[in-house]
């Protein structure tokens, strides 16, 4: 049962991830110039590199890593959101859980092992929630500049 939702799960994200594109290409227009500047929306530590909110321009010989702090930038804003969305999933879990035990008859009961997986399966979701957000460090530190 578990692998057939795994499987149908990776096969939808293929299908989403093929599908996607499509309203972009069926416009048939591609931008004459690409853009010569980011806004950097969190700070990278990166020396060099602007503060958050600054913009960092391709073309300016003072940040001659603006690429690398752009993506960056972006890597770091959307770990931090995915890590806001996680601690709301492991909330919610959590509270489902605590709420099949509190509701359950008794030691034993499905329910009450129900309850219990929930709050298991949240304490994970924490665990690796925990855990990503070492994952910008870790690309930062794969692709930092001057190494």
């Amino acid at each position: 049962m578990q692998k057939k939702v795994l499987l149908g799960l990776v096969l939808s994200g293929l299908a989403l991830a093929m599908v996607l594109p499509w309203p972009v290409l069926a416009n048939g227009e591609l931008p004459e110039q690409l853009p010569q500047k980011c806004t950097i929306r969190r700070s990278t530590g990166i020396e060099g590199c602007p503060e958050a909110g600054q913009e960092c321009d391709f073309d300016d010989p003072n940040t001659p890593n603006c690429g690398v702090c752009c993506v960056i930038s972006t890597i770091y804003y959307a770990a931090d959101w995915a890590f806001i969305f996680a601690m709301l999933i492991v909330v919610i879990f959590t509270i489902w859980g605590a709420f099949e035990i509190l509701t359950s008859s008794g030691g034993d009961t499905p329910q009450f092992k129900r309850g219990q997986n929930r709050i298991l399966y949240a304490v994970i979701g924490f665990a690796i929630a925990i855990f990503s957000r070492a994952v910008p460090a870790i690309v930062k530190f794969m692709i930092r500049p001057g190494a």
